[in-house]
């Protein structure tokens, strides 16, 4: 299935899993289609808070192992009240893992810290 797009393919049958026990910590969404499994967190970035990429990606991390996933997606929701317009709103970029592991990153805006993760200035 592509998260992005949705397309999952004709008589695809899948269920959403909330709050998954993942070990020690629980996944915010687990999506299973046919035997792929998708592993989803969803962070909030609210005013006066950090931009919390970085925490993402430590438990995407720990998820991934725990589950034996290749892949993980992180959607951050920006709260901030300096946000950009909703036009200006979404990025989708890609992050890595401590060990390596892709995480794909859905955020409002490239983030300073999605492009250091990313290996970007």
């Amino acid at each position: 299935m592509d998260v992005r797009t949705g397309q999952a393919g004709v008589g695809c049958v899948g269920q959403i899993e909330r709050e998954y026990a993942a070990g020690a910590g629980r996944l915010d969404l687990l999506v299973i289609v046919g035997n792929q499994q998708m592993a989803i967190e969803v962070k909030v970035w609210r005013t006066s808070r950090k931009d919390p990429l970085i925490e993402g990606l430590q438990q995407m991390q720990r998820y991934l192992q725990r589950m034996n996933l290749d892949q993980g997606y992180l959607v951050i929701f920006d709260q901030r009240a300096d946000a950009a317009i909703w036009d200006e709103r979404m990025h989708v970029g890609e992050a890595r893992t401590v060990v390596g592991k892709p995480v794909m990153v859905f955020t409002r805006v490239e983030s300073v810290t999605l492009r250091q993760a990313q290996g970007k200035r």
